[in-house]
């Protein structure tokens, strides 16, 4: 997950900073204050507004669909890539909340 080197990179993933990569209008006015204006935030954009696109259009993102055997992810950022089953002992730690 891309997370923002604005402000030092405190914001990190923050609520919202999704909008502009989405909508791919990182042009507008105010987004650069949060996104920076970097090359990584070009790649992000690409990938997750073909993704939510391409989602919207036909149900597939890009990407191998969930299952619980190999929990595939995608990690959009600036090397978009999927990895399977991130961060288990954190999926495990809140597993018993599930």
């Amino acid at each position: 997950t891309w997370e923002t080197p604005q402000f030092g990179g405190l914001l990190g993933s923050c609520h919202a900073l999704d909008i502009p990569f989405v909508f791919h209008n990182l042009g507008r006015s105010g987004v650069e204050a949060f996104t920076g204006n970097g090359e990584a935030r070009t790649r992000v954009a690409d990938c997750f507004s073909t993704a939510v696109t391409s989602f919207a259009r036909n149900g597939n993102p890009g990407w191998d669909r969930y299952d619980l055997n190999r929990r595939t992810t995608m990690r959009i950022d600036s090397d978009p890539h999927t990895i399977d089953d991130p961060e288990p002992d954190l999926r495990l730690l809140w597993s018993p909340a599930a």
